[in-house]
């Protein structure tokens, strides 16, 4: 055996003596060994109680948050990871902004290491403004028109009508016209935090058309009468040809006018009889005389369902079912008008 080969043997062999003596060791003092396990591994922190405070909050409102500290412990806040200037256990923040943040809170106390609580906030702001309103800027009264916008999510909508709240808060409207002239619609958005800027939209609500000429009418020759279709600011197409509101008649006819605007078209006509001197029938078959203030008829046997007194501008003064007699207050001319059940008409001029 080589002088090189038994040097190796002696040193294995010391390695393993070795070994062996230190194992004994170790298994003959475990005490010692959790003592020393015990003073050099430092316990964690404690834990901070949980943020409290509200998870939801408006821009430019100021909110508190808190958690409970452990004795001994230094505190630092954080919103998104930026730290905020105080140690205490309550933290005041402005929001000025809206979004979504956290809100953390990291302990530091004598032992090593740190604790972390967190606490997720969302801000809103005001809404956006609605967009433009979609519907009618001209309607007629006494129908219904629908109005329509477009709002953000999370918002609903605040309708106005003639500054009046209407009873819906979705993003369409359906409004009944009742009077005409000039309205003002207009909506807002809303959530939690308030209303939005608002929008609006004129509407010009027009009157349907309505004419009434009257009855038909008797008049003098010479005499003018007027006729007056009504309802300014409509388009207007008499018999005659003519297309303003007013016209002036004196010939015997029939007149008839059209009249129309955005909503609709009406029509009335009315029946203008002329009267040159007395209506010799009449004469021949009722008998009417003027005894002092008094108006006396006979009907001659001639069934009369009404009498109409005229003066001489063309003014009915009395229309009654017929009587034998009839009062006229003043002095003049008149056209004393006798109407039959089976609608023939007696005309005579009298003079009191």
């Amino acid at each position: 055996m080589t002088d090189h080969r038994r040097n190796n043997i002696r040193r294995s062999i010391y390695i393993v003596v070795t070994l062996m003596m230190l194992s004994n060791f170790l298994m003959a003092s475990p005490a010692v060994e959790a003592i020393y396990l015990t003073d050099t591994i430092p316990p964690p922190p404690d834990v901070p109680g949980i943020v409290s405070g509200p998870t939801q909050a408006c821009q430019g409102e100021t909110m508190v948050y808190s958690a409970d500290i452990p004795i001994g412990c230094e505190t630092q806040w954080f919103i998104d990871g930026i730290l905020q200037n105080t140690s205490a256990d309550t933290l005041e923040v402005y929001w000025y902004e809206s979004g979504i943040f956290i809100i953390s809170i990291e302990l530091t106390c004598d032992t090593a290491g740190n604790a972390t609580s967190f606490l997720t906030v969302q801000v809103l702001g005001l809404p956006d403004a609605p967009a433009p309103i979609e519907g009618d800027t001209t309607a007629c009264n006494l129908t219904e028109s629908t109005y329509s916008t477009v709002i953000m999510d999370g918002s609903w909508c605040q309708w106005k009508v003639d500054g009046m709240v209407q009873d819906t808060d979705s993003t369409i409207m359906v409004y009944y016209w009742t009077e005409p002239g000039l309205h003002v619609v207009e909506v807002s958005a809303v959530n939690n935090c308030g209303l939005s800027e608002l929008v609006f939209q004129n509407v010009t609500v027009n009157k349907w058309p309505q004419v009434e000429l009257g009855n038909d009418t008797t008049i003098l020759a010479g005499q003018l009468l007027v006729l007056d279709a009504g309802n300014p600011g409509c388009s207007y197409m008499w018999s005659t040809g003519e297309t303003t509101q007013v016209i002036t008649v004196s010939t015997t006819g029939k007149y008839l006018v059209e009249v129309s605007n955005v909503c609709g078209r009406v029509e009335d006509s009315l029946i203008v009889d002329v009267v040159v001197g007395v209506d010799e029938t009449s004469v021949d078959e009722i008998n009417i005389r003027i005894s002092g203030d008094q108006v006396i008829i006979n009907p001659a046997g001639v069934q009369i369902e009404q009498i109409e007194i005229w003066d001489l501008a063309g003014r009915i003064l009395i229309r009654l079912p017929f009587k034998p007699t009839y009062f006229l207050p003043a002095t003049g001319t008149f056209l004393i008008r006798a109407i039959t059940y089976d609608h023939r008409v007696f005309d005579t001029m009298v003079i009191k």
